[in-house]
């Protein structure tokens, strides 16, 4: 069977969210282009290209910045549009988590959509890096929005950042099966550990 995946940043690189370690800091003190959301005129042009590629099956794989900020209506219409086209497709996102609520929950159930969330472990390792703008933690936002996807039977997985500095009882992996702050998860099916990087600022 011949397939594609297609990655989709619908967002492109706007996000509610100011994270020591997000690469988009960089990017933003050197010129980045102005950050904008996806057209419906460009998102239906994707699914007309993803059709005439002949592939059997398409995986699009919606990443950002924050690609749940391009909003619910137009997930769903993406949803409908692919639908519409005719050809065998999944879908993934990877989300901070910060956006889901209710009716995205449901919307992901329906389409099983796998859905990512970002989650460096318990509080203690969890905000100190993964702040809003003005300094808040975010874990209980996000383990809130875990739980909602789990009440709607939506297939998830976490992607954690861990410190190559960090001691054995620090990874996140561990944590996150032991800490009652993470048990939401239960076992995860899949977990990404991506080593953390140290920004520097202008280096």
């Amino acid at each position: 069977m011949r397939e594609m995946t297609v990655m989709i940043k619908p967002a492109s690189g706007l996000c509610q969210m100011a994270c020591d370690y997000c690469f988009y800091h960089d990017i933003a003190e050197y010129g980045a282009p102005a950050n904008t959301f996806m057209s419906s005129k460009t998102a239906q042009k994707l699914i007309e290209r993803a059709k005439e590629s002949g592939a059997q099956r398409v995986h699009f794989a919606f990443q950002g910045g924050e690609p749940l900020l391009w909003g619910q209506e137009h997930f769903d219409d993406f949803f409908d549009d692919v639908k519409v086209a005719g050809f065998d497709a999944t879908y993934a996102v990877q989300t901070n988590g910060l956006c889901i609520d209710e009716v995205y929950a449901a919307l992901f159930a329906e389409h099983d959509v796998l859905v990512g969330v970002s989650l460096d472990g318990d509080r203690a390792l969890h905000d100190p890096a993964r702040k809003t703008p003005d300094g808040k933690g975010t874990h209980e936002r996000v383990i809130r929005g875990i739980e909602l996807l789990k009440k709607h039977g939506v297939r998830t997985r976490r992607v954690t950042q861990c410190s190559y500095t960090a001691t054995i009882k620090s990874w996140a992996c561990r944590t996150c099966s032991s800490s009652p702050a993470c048990r939401p998860w239960g076992r995860a099916k899949a977990a990404a550990m991506l080593p953390r990087p140290k920004h520097s600022g202008n280096s």
